[in-house]
């Protein structure tokens, strides 16, 4: 939907398809993998209520609304968090203030075409800022993807107790994805695909999975 420090949107595609009408993701953030399935019915947990609120916002204008959000002035200070993410820097979500640069307004069009085409198709998602633990205990498929366990940048909200995390995820009824980065050990995490990161760096993203209909 937006731009967003560690989205999935880009590699969703190699994670399962959801196998459950009701998809949840406890962790929103940008929503990268539900963007990729928004006909499903969609509910959003997300702890940061600045990204709840934009969510929140987005969903409920119009396609002309969203394209008629005034660009960006380069050089000046901004407190606008889609502004701010807009820089794919892991002091977007920590931030109070950024300054704008020239990246930052770099295919703004784009950014809000992309933003409309699909605002239509998320009208009926359900976006809560509340904790992960807050989501019910319904059957369906869970894409959990939280602030991995060895990064240590980038997340307003990251005080998690990965073991206490580890027992929810495995708790959940129906279809569970979990996303994390080589070399965490709260779950019997396998490689899912290499990546090159936008400041050039190369990852390995790792993946749990279950389904309780197997």
């Amino acid at each position: 939907m937006f731009y967003y420090f560690g989205s999935k949107a880009r590699i969703a595609k190699n994670y399962p398809a959801p196998i459950y009408p009701l998809l949840i993701e406890p962790f929103a953030g940008s929503a990268g993998y539900a963007c990729r399935y928004p006909d499903r019915q969609v509910i959003l947990y997300e702890k940061d209520p600045r990204v709840a609120a934009l969510w929140e916002t987005l969903r409920k204008l119009t396609p002309d609304e969203i394209k008629a959000i005034p660009t960006p002035v380069v050089g000046t200070k901004t407190s606008d968090l889609l502004t701010m993410l807009r820089g794919a820097s892991e002091h977007s979500l920590t931030d109070q203030y950024m300054t704008v640069t020239a990246r930052m307004v770099s295919r703004w069009p784009h950014l809000l075409q992309r933003i409309a085409s699909l605002s239509p198709q998320i009208a009926h998602w359900q976006i809560f800022n509340e904790d992960y633990q807050k989501a019910p205990d319904v059957e369906a498929t869970w894409f959990v993807d939280p602030p991995y366990q060895k990064l240590t940048r980038g997340y307003a909200y990251r005080n998690l107790d990965y073991g206490i995390l580890a027992q929810w995820c495995r708790s959940r009824r129906g279809q569970v994805i979990v996303c994390e980065q080589a070399g965490a050990d709260w779950l019997p995490f396998k490689p899912l695909k290499n990546i090159i990161t936008t400041n050039g760096s190369r990852k390995t993203e790792v993946i749990w999975e279950k389904n309780t209909d197997e």
